[in-house]
């Protein structure tokens, strides 16, 4: 199981090459696409509100509001018209055919967005037994803190509400992950869809000054 896991996140490193890094804020009105693999739409604003449908990646979005770190949305080409979807699971698209192109990330870039992308994998196949059953524990994953090696993990109201025990061995098993990944310096912390800190490696991940 180690072989095939570690194998898996090989192909993600490789694949996640291609990938563009950027993560620019939306604001009300923009075109939006869905930047994870079966995303809730929800009909309200919270993890607790109903599941209407779940998008695919790509997905193409218009914002119309948001709620704090949720974002109503109008589904373009989608059975379901509109709905809500957490914040961390959309970022900007270009519209326009004549849209200025976006930088070639760097080396740097690419191998930041490559590591992201094979713990998400890795999250993605720990959570795969409650995605079968039609919910799920964690959603995105991503750099904080400024630098590369410091990572967190979004986790849902399902996963808060686990004995502490099994959240202990999920936290355990996603930071043994992604120091497989980067090394020893890796730090990860799981936070709630507030970004409020649940658990976190030590030492704690200082986050850079907002401005």
């Amino acid at each position: 199981m180690r072989g095939r896991a570690m194998r898996r996140l090989l192909t993600a490193i490789a694949a996640a090459a291609a990938l563009d890094p950027s993560l620019a804020r939306a604001e009300p009105g923009d075109a939006l696409a869905v930047t994870g693999d079966r995303v809730n739409l929800r009909d309200g604003a919270g993890s607790d509100s109903d599941v209407l449908t779940t998008l695919e990646r790509g997905a193409a979005l218009v914002e119309i509001e948001r709620d704090g770190k949720w974002v109503r949305v109008r589904v373009e080409d989608g059975l379901v018209e509109e709905g809500w979807i957490h914040v961390s699971f959309v970022a900007p698209r270009a519209v326009e055919a004549g849209a200025p192109a976006q930088a070639t990330p760097s080396a740097e870039e690419i191998r930041a967005t490559a590591r992201l992308a094979a713990l998400e994998l890795a999250v993605d196949q720990l959570d795969a037994a409650a995605q079968a059953q039609g919910y799920e524990f964690f959603g995105a994953v991503r750099a904080v803190g400024g630098k590369d090696e410091h990572v967190e993990v979004v986790a849902t109201e399902r996963w808060i509400a686990a004995p502490e025990g099994f959240r202990r061995s999920n936290f355990l098993a996603i930071e043994s992950l992604w120091r497989s990944i980067v090394g020893a310096v890796g730090s990860v912390r799981i936070v709630d869809e507030d970004g409020e800190v649940l658990i976190e490696s030590a030492p704690r991940i200082v986050d850079e000054p907002r401005r």
